[in-house]
């Protein structure tokens, strides 16, 4: 089950006695909890694999194009998978032919296919093209190719597992996922997709990943270096430990920040309160404290008296402990994180 942030908008609002939204706006709200994010991110960062592809003896490479931007790497692992055991990608393109209808656009399409594995997928193979023209806008695809039955050692077998068909928009270049086959068997596909739908479509791999992952993994030493197109990660090996050929794996896993949005979060369940806390620091910090007026009030009968000087201190106080506290497990999950040991074939790493 994961949490959205409406529900930690309301859960902040319900720890400050704010449910009716009478003290901060939502911005201020919101505001808050992405400094939370942001400070609890720096410390459990969320971590995405990325796959680069090795060129010949090249020890440096630029991780760029990264689904989130990256904070810092992580790992690097090379190689990454076992040699020889990933698919090459289909080297005969489909047969594309007209039939009547009016599903695509009127120009030239390009078509390709991928071989899916259960640990990745090839890059796109084969172009074929074909032009469609009025009254024939659909495209029938015959000779999909087929993956030879396995890949790789007797000790690791490697099976197609399904395919992608990829697709350009009309007079484009660039391809988009048009169908996924979930066999390794079909070798014809109707293609009677709109170019508007095939937009939102994922684009393809431009690594090879279909290859069976290397055990125990190759983790390999590295030295980073921001730039303005990237992260260029340096590998610090000796020169014959270098990629010997082309589109091998390097398997980067980089840190980023956590998303926190309307449709989920990547932060784990057990850390939704330290967020809430974190956001209920952030948020009595940035509130205006209350003016002081030297107001006092004076109970004729009673003789009680209000002095509302004391206000902005014991507010401040409150804001302080609230911040304390998070600080403080904040620095006991990053301990915890630090010192766990994972063991792997009897390293520990």
């Amino acid at each position: 089950m994961t949490f959205t942030l409406t529900d930690i908008e309301d859960l902040v609002r319900l720890d400050l006695f704010d449910a009716g939204g009478s003290r901060w706006t939502n911005r201020d709200i919101d505001r808050a909890i992405e400094k939370a994010v942001t400070r609890y991110s720096e410390v459990a960062p969320h971590i995405i694999p990325a796959d680069l592809a090795t060129q010949p003896a090249q020890r440096s490479y630029l991780l760029t194009g990264t689904v989130a931007p990256p904070l810092r790497v992580d790992r690097v692992l090379y190689p990454f998978h076992i040699y020889g055991s990933a698919f090459p990608p289909p080297e005969k393109a489909v047969n594309a032919a007209l039939s009547a209808g009016d599903g695509l656009s009127i120009g030239t399409y390009r078509y390709a296919v991928s071989y899916i594995t259960a640990n990745g997928e090839t890059t796109p193979g084969a172009i074929a093209t074909i032009t469609t023209a009025s009254g024939y806008r659909y495209v029938v695809l015959n000779d999909i190719p087929v993956a030879p039955l396995v890949r790789g050692t007797a000790g690791t077998p490697n099976r197609v597992i399904a395919r992608n068909i990829y697709r350009s928009l009309v007079g484009d270049t660039s391809l988009h996922l048009l169908a996924t086959l979930p066999d390794n068997a079909t070798t014809t596909y109707v293609d009677t997709m709109p170019d508007e739908e095939l937009s939102k479509r994922p684009l393809p791999p431009t690594v090879n990943t279909s290859g069976v992952p290397l055990w125990p993994q190759q983790e390999k030493p590295f030295a980073e270096q921001v730039t303005q197109n990237g992260i260029l990660i340096t590998l610090l090996i000796p020169p014959e430990e270098l990629p010997t050929t082309e589109g091998e794996v390097i398997r980067v896993l980089y840190a980023t920040r956590h998303q926190l949005d309307d449709y989920g979060s990547t932060i784990p369940e057990q850390h939704k309160e330290l967020i809430i806390l974190g956001a209920s620091a952030y948020a009595m910090e940035a509130y205006q404290v209350p003016t002081n007026d030297n107001f006092r009030f004076q109970d004729g009968a009673l003789g009680d008296r209000f002095d509302d000087t004391s206000v902005p201190v014991a507010w401040r106080i409150a804001a302080l402990q609230k911040m304390r506290q998070f600080l403080e497990q904040l620095e006991q999950l990053r301990i915890e994180s630090t010192s766990t040991a994972w063991v792997r074939w009897g390293e520990r790493v």
